[in-house]
């Protein structure tokens, strides 16, 4: 019996290293990388970066300087960074969610054709984000006025560079770009559903419309509900692929907040734009928090998966 508890306490033990060897290592980047450099971020929005080289604490002038940029001579780049964050938002939302949902339950339900937009979905996912970048700037550049010419289309707009093209066709890319990783969850969650439910549903009569509205749908609404919340936590940090595109010289009647930030950095000799970076984030933050939990208030007052 004492060599049965000797063994069996070694074996713990065992265990307990193994689980302190897997958890270290993401407990660690964990703490350096998002702990320590968002509080050193939160430091850095009450610092300035002196000529000499230095940090000193200078209270709240960055805020001021924030605030200042929202309603003086900046104000007008802005709004519409503002504006621009909050369209590819609701495209997202309105445009995106939905097709991302719809597509997946076409794959899930495999319906003809099914493996080919399984192919040009995932493509984002498979090659890297410059790559998928490049190869739908060259079609909207040069394969759609080829096909135009084909078509005896005579004028085209300059989808990267016109007012009134430009922000479209990179929400267009986004949306794109945004199939793939989500569909795979939506398909793996819709593979769950039970068989027995379904038979039930088709025993009912139910048609493919039917079966996504009242089975599929409240089935499904939690993952839904929570890619809805990321998407809104992230509304001021999404840079649009507007790298990809344009690098530091975006116009600004394509800008979000996020490549706003992205670049201010990036351009920065030095390190007096962290200061100002970190400020303008921690009041997209406070903006963030409340809306996160509006949003998920929202989501769970009307979950159908309580009618179900």
């Amino acid at each position: 019996m004492t060599k049965g508890k000797e063994k069996l306490s070694g074996k713990k033990k065992s265990e307990l290293i193994f689980y302190v060897c897997m958890v270290v290592l993401p407990l660690a980047q964990i703490s350096v990388f998002f702990i320590g450099v968002n509080f050193n971020s939160v430091l850095l929005a009450f610092k300035s970066y002196t000529p000499d080289g230095k940090y000193v604490y200078t209270g709240f002038d960055n805020f001021k300087l924030f605030f200042t940029d929202l309603l003086g001579d900046r104000s007008t780049a802005m709004r519409m960074m503002f504006s621009n964050s909050m369209w590819l938002y609701f495209a997202g939302l309105i445009v995106g969610a939905p097709l991302n949902v719809l597509f997946a339950y076409l794959i899930y339900k495999k319906i003809p054709g099914s493996p080919f937009f399984n192919v040009i979905l995932f493509l984002p996912q498979i090659l890297s984000s410059i790559v998928m970048s490049i190869m739908f700037r060259y079609f909207m550049e040069e394969g759609i006025p080829a096909l135009a010419q084909l078509l005896g289309v005579k004028t085209l707009p300059s989808f990267f560079v016109d007012i009134s093209s430009a922000f479209p066709t990179v929400i267009a890319y986004n949306i794109w770009a945004g199939f793939g990783g989500q569909i795979i969850v939506y398909v793996s969650t819709m593979s769950r559903i039970p068989n027995d439910l379904v038979e039930v549903g088709q025993l009912e009569g139910m048609s493919l419309w039917q079966e996504f509205i009242y089975l599929t749908f409240p089935m499904v609404y939690s993952t839904i509900s929570t890619y809805l919340v990321i998407a809104t936590s992230g509304i001021f940090t999404n840079q649009a692929a507007l790298y990809n595109f344009y690098g530091n010289e975006a116009p600004a009647y394509t800008q979000t907040f996020g490549y706003y930030l992205f670049v201010t950095v990036l351009k920065s000799d030095g390190y007096d734009a962290y200061p100002q970076a970190a400020s303008m984030g921690i009041m997209f933050t406070v903006v963030s928090i409340p809306l996160v939990f509006v949003v998920k208030w929202l989501l769970e007052r009307y979950n159908p998966e309580v009618e179900v």
